[in-house]
């Protein structure tokens, strides 16, 4: 894969990260800046491995991020954002016929979710399957039309 591809991968991902619920860390951080000792503020703990992988993903350890997602779906094998978590790690580790599984498995499960569709789109556009991707691009922007900022690049 070129370097332009990868780094416009690397780009959409950390997009579709950046959507996802995570801790109110600005908040905190911005609070302890504004407390006086004694008072300090920490950051809460990961609550679970869905959480954990999100955080691990954030992070760029994809490796780790990958097994907290596993753990998520061996825990709740109809969460479907941990096998779109699992996907997106796959993804970035360059595994693409996994991630594609993933997503196909996240949208199985919910299939009205937009970026599940996009997250395939990529997959697909990383190994050559053009008109698949096209077709699972056409449906993310018909299920979320907000997703044209991660627009693929088709050939």
């Amino acid at each position: 894969m070129n370097s332009k591809v990868s780094k416009k991968l690397l780009f959409l991902f950390k997009k579709i990260v950046s959507l996802l619920p995570h801790p109110q860390e600005k908040t905190l951080q911005e609070l302890a800046h504004q407390a006086r000792p004694p008072y300090s503020f920490s950051l809460p703990q990961p609550q679970g491995p869905l959480e954990e992988g999100r955080l691990h993903f954030q992070q760029g350890r994809f490796a780790e991020s990958l097994s907290c997602f596993s753990i998520a779906i061996q825990r709740d094998p109809h969460n479907n954002w941990a096998w779109h978590g699992q996907g997106d790690s796959f993804q970035l580790l360059g595994d693409y016929v996994c991630a594609q599984e993933a997503y196909e498995q996240a949208i199985l499960l919910s299939p009205n979710t937009g970026l599940h569709h996009a997250g395939l789109c990529n997959a697909l556009v990383a190994q050559n399957n053009e008109n698949e991707a096209q077709k699972a691009w056409k449906k993310a922007l018909q299920l979320d039309s907000s997703l044209t900022w991660m627009q693929p690049k088709f050939r």
